[in-house]
């Protein structure tokens, strides 16, 4: 009777807000990241909205009020075919790479090609604005042009340079930044590296992307389009691919939400017969172990050497190999839904990763780069996971190890689904909480229009610093002045 309720209640509010017309550009060709922003897209549609989306991947199946508008041109690979280039990347490095290629590069490149220029010149009306928060944040500048509220979606865990933005408490104390592979429970070395690392991703931020892309926004819309810290700043909803249960609970203000899971289809129905006939085993093998590195990094960036000791591991194993090779796609969830499949090796990417726990397969986690690290720190400490790094990769450790896959998935797995709603109804309530109250203002935090200094109280602590000192030095000199009095007199008595 309570899931009927909420089905119904949420119908109602539905209606108050139906025929929104509202437009969502993502300029980032990585497949990875649109996994998230589709069902999305797809239910607002479902549910009476006109949504113009514009991005690589226009829709296979059309829906009603779902409008397409295909991104193309010269634009930067996400593809990663150089595996040993970017394992070593110092942190420096991999924030500088990440905020330029995936940042100022992309912003370029979109707004130069045509179907930008179109959207420029539309007469149309719309009410809403959903984008995507990652390295840069210029394609922002539409909500300043159309006048309308925005919403953000962040693919990962947040971003070091989100926080403030939103007025989200960072704390290095306890909360690990994106670049920084480690849990909450950090020991002083970690604890000073996760703070320099977060102090030293914000100064890369504003270096890397942050200036070229205001110069691009600018060159795009004009001289009086307000600088993207402003934009940010006035975004009024973020989605942020996350989960309490699977990452570290943190405290978040009301217009940041957690959707982790969003992608995840609810409604699955058993494996397709092409499917089936694959994950099917002999009477020798115990099941099936699925292997994959997702969409953005390339089997064949893999060594010689590391395919040759895989096939040799495998080979050893009493289980059915499942290799997601090259840019072939399947749905990894289709997969690890079954029963015969008994552990999950991956890169450790957050949509994957999300899809073992919500179908409680335990991980063998492979980390390459990026928020790759903390994921599977996360993932190691709450059971359900087991890390192996890359330069370990071998026939001997595959062998060693796929045995001891946690027995806390389900576990996990049950904690991550115990939710009042799900993901995707989450995400669709408090879009159009935005689009009914015009933006919502009253979701925003008045700590993100607070300068560091005052955020951090660093005003008030030094004027009481300074009014201490002030009556330190006042009580010392009066008492200076007594002490001399008092010899003075008694001199002369």
């Amino acid at each position: 009777m309570t899931m009927l309720h909420t089905i119904l209640f949420s119908i109602f509010l539905s209606k108050l807000c139906s025929g929104a017309n509202i437009l969502a550009i993502f300029p980032l060709p990585g497949f990875s990241h649109f996994v998230m922003f589709a069902p999305l897209m797809e239910e607002l549609a479902r549910r009476g909205h006109n949504v113009d989306v514009v991005s690589f991947f226009p829709l296979k199946n059309p829906i009603d009020g779902y409008n397409d508008m295909i991104l193309s041109g010269n634009f930067p690979s996400t593809t990663n075919r150089h595996l040993k280039d970017i394992r070593h990347f110092p942190n420096v490095k991999m924030v500088a790479r990440m905020t330029s290629h995936c940042g100022a590069e992309f912003c370029k490149s979109t707004f130069e090609g045509p179907q930008l220029q179109v959207l420029k010149q539309s007469s149309k009306k719309y009410d809403l604005l959903i984008t995507e928060l990652f390295a840069s944040n210029c394609m922002l500048g539409f909500a300043w042009y159309f006048g309308v509220p925005s919403v953000v979606m962040t693919t990962s865990i947040n971003l070091p340079w989100a926080a403030e933005s939103f007025g989200l408490p960072d704390n290095p104390s306890y909360i690990p930044n994106y670049f920084m592979g480690a849990t909450s429970h950090m020991s002083l070395s970690e604890r000073l590296r996760n703070t320099w690392s977060l102090v030293l991703s914000k100064i890369l931020y504003q270096i890397y992307s942050l200036k070229p892309s205001n110069l691009l926004l600018k060159k795009f819309f004009g001289k009086y389009v307000p600088d993207l810290e402003i934009l940010v700043r006035n975004t009024s909803l973020q989605l942020v691919n996350t989960h309490f249960s699977i990452s570290d609970a943190r405290p978040l203000v009301p217009n940041v939400v957690e959707v982790g899971g969003i992608h995840i289809r609810e409604d699955r129905r058993g494996v397709p017969e092409n499917f089936d006939e694959i994950l099917n085993t002999d009477k020798n093998q115990q099941g099936v172990i699925y292997f994959s590195l997702g969409t953005v990094l390339s089997v064949e960036s893999l060594s010689g050497t590391k395919i040759s000791g895989l096939f040799e591991a495998f080979a050893e194993l009493p289980y059915k190999i499942l290799w997601k090779w090259s840019d072939i796609s399947s749905s990894i969830s289709i997969s690890l839904g079954d029963f015969r499949v008994k552990l999950f090796i991956s890169h450790e990417g957050m949509m994957g990763l999300q899809e073992a726990v919500y179908c409680d397969t335990p991980i063998l986690g492979i980390t390459i780069f990026a928020d790759q690290y903390q994921n599977i720190k996360k993932a190691e400490d709450k059971g359900f996971a087991i890390m192996l790094d890359y330069d370990d990769l071998s026939k001997e450790s595959i062998s060693h190890l796929y045995f001891r896959y946690a027995f806390n998935a389900k576990a996990v797995s049950r904690k991550y689904k115990d939710r009042p709603m799900s993901a995707l109804d989450t995400a669709v309530y408090w879009v159009e909480y935005v689009i009914r109250y015009k933006g919502a203002p009253n979701l925003q935090s008045s700590a993100k229009s607070l300068a560091w200094y005052q955020y951090y109280l660093l005003d008030v602590i030094g004027i009481s610093l300074g009014t201490l000192l002030m009556v330190i030095c006042i009580f010392s000199k009066l008492v200076k002045g007594l002490y001399r009095s008092a010899q003075t007199k008694a001199k002369y008595e």
